[in-house]
């Protein structure tokens, strides 16, 4: 389950990172 979450938090960085770069 850890993977998830991890897969996940990381799949939120990079989506925060986007909408930062628009």
């Amino acid at each position: 389950m850890r993977d998830v979450w991890a897969s996940v938090w990381c799949f939120f960085t990079v989506f925060i990172s986007f909408l930062c770069w628009q």
